[in-house]
């Protein structure tokens, strides 16, 4: 198989450090707009920019657009920030050019209709699933009935599949698609899971977890904060604030990402299930042996 087709620079930690150590400008500037998809909006920027708006008295406008607008509105400098669970793509020429901040920990997850009575799947079964090699709910458990209707995003680098395409097959050719029924976006996923025994996808933690349907543990581990902070839960996944190199508004960016390292906005994302980012570094070190690991459980590639 040819080289991933999703190449990504490794530079999160150093942009969160050269951003946070910035000094700061005694002039305050106009509200920031802010653009990601549903996972990040509703999984913790909602509580974000609502708690940054009640202690600091700034607003912050959100859009929600799928990740690939996002990140190219901070591109065309149309927002001044995006959420992303997902790193930019170096072989894109404007993703290329954005800097990123690791903001939390988050987890992906699998999700089926409420009354699903799947307890557990492997990583090996779930990436039969996603290979459509598995296609019966009877192969994953004991009493199921019926075809599984597995669900994805119709950006091809939504940052739900980029992640699963990354862990799942991070040797696919440049034109793997991942399969299943496209919908337009997470909410649409998550809404026809909730209304549809059949259903089966893959979601955010953090967006999922209010959600009527029902997380699915992986290799017997539930999703839960506990099991993503101590690294159990192998699926866990940091989420990211994207900006452009030469930041517009320098000085509300400054003073909003030095919030992000107060106890107000650990609060909010604790609250949501996530881990904050420097509360969770010990899950930096372990992600060579968690690779290695989940390429055993599957069986490689």
């Amino acid at each position: 198989m040819s080289a991933r087709p999703f190449r990504y620079r490794q530079r999160a930690v150093l942009g969160a450090v050269l951003l946070f150590c910035m000094p700061l400008s005694v002039t305050a500037q106009s509200a920031m707009t802010w653009t990601g998809d549903t996972d990040t909006a509703s999984g913790f920027m909602t509580g974000l920019a609502t708690s940054y708006e009640t202690k600091k008295r700034k607003h912050i406008e959100l859009k929600i657009l799928n990740t690939s607008a996002a990140l190219a509105s901070v591109a065309d400098g149309s927002s001044d920030l995006a959420g992303s669970v997902r790193l930019p793509r170096t072989d894109h020429p404007k993703e290329a050019l954005l800097n990123v901040v690791p903001v939390a920990w988050d987890a992906l997850v699998v999700i089926t209709h409420k009354s699903n009575l799947i307890g557990n799947i492997s990583l090996r079964d779930l990436k039969r699933v996603l290979t459509g090699e598995i296609k019966l709910w009877s192969e994953l458990m004991s009493g199921g009935k019926g075809t599984i209707r597995l669900l994805r995003r119709k950006d091809r680098y939504a940052g739900v599949d980029a992640d699963v395409q990354r862990i799942f097959f991070p040797n696919a050719p440049a034109d793997f698609q991942l399969p299943g029924e496209a919908l337009n976006d997470s909410t649409a996923v998550i809404k026809t899971v909730a209304e549809d025994p059949a259903a089966l996808a893959i979601s955010m933690f953090s967006h999922a977890r209010r959600q009527p349907i029902h997380l699915v543990a992986v290799e017997g581990v539930p999703v839960q904060r506990a099991t993503i902070i101590d690294g159990s839960y192998l699926l866990y996944q940091p989420v990211y604030f994207v900006h452009k190199r030469s930041i517009r508004k320098r000085n509300e960016m400054q003073r909003f990402l030095r919030f992000l390292s107060g106890s107000d906005a650990k609060r909010v994302l604790t609250r949501n299930g996530m881990v904050p980012y420097v509360d969770g570094l010990g899950l930096v070190g372990r992600q060579l042996n968690r690779e290695e690991r989940i390429r055993n459980l599957t069986g490689g590639e």
